[in-house]
């Protein structure tokens, strides 16, 4: 029988002074590392009011920090050969990039700065509400379509479900999310 990662190489999971959870995994022989900031602040914790923040939060932190541009963040993910992605679901907001274990450290310093130091320009923070107001729209518009079984967040466009004409979907930028007949 073939023994699962998770069985031969349990994480462990260190509190930081601060509060701060870390977890780490070593997998022997793996040459590449992913790290992760996962933050409790999915949609589950907005109100009418702040209905949106967490997604706004995501589209908007890697436009730039104090230190690094938005230009020298994609350059500096790119010379590394890493690849990033950022997705806001209802429990949290995830960002996550994979590199060469030797860049673990880069990445890390990388991510710190974003998630402590964004810029936050008016222009970025404007460009991003407005994206998010045009998903949130969408997203009642799939509600609307499929009653309240719709759950969608980044929804960039509709489509028809060519297998099933009583489902809606919305294919966005990072996953698919619809809504079931």
């Amino acid at each position: 029988m073939i023994a699962r990662v998770a069985d031969r190489c349990p994480a462990q999971v260190t509190t930081l002074p601060n509060g701060v959870r870390v977890a780490t995994e070593t997998i022997p022989g793996a040459e590449t590392a992913t790290v992760g900031v996962y933050i409790n602040s999915g949609s589950r914790f907005e109100t009418d009011a702040t209905n949106g923040v967490a997604n706004m939060l995501e589209h908007v932190l890697f436009k730039g920090t104090k230190k690094r541009s938005g230009a020298d963040l994609e350059a500096e993910l790119k010379g590394m050969g890493a690849s990033l992605s950022a997705f806001t679901g209802r429990e949290q907001t995830s960002y996550v990039s994979t590199v060469l274990g030797k860049d673990a450290g880069k990445v890390l310093d990388l991510l710190g700065d974003v998630m402590l130091s964004p810029s936050l320009e008016d222009k970025a923070v404007e460009k991003a509400r407005e994206v998010v107001l045009a998903q949130l729209t969408q997203v009642s518009m799939c509600k609307t379509a499929c009653g309240e079984r719709g759950t969608a967040s980044c929804a960039t466009e509709y489509v028809d479900s060519p297998d099933n004409p009583q489902m809606c979907v919305w294919k966005i930028k990072v996953q698919v999310v619809g809504c079931g007949g």
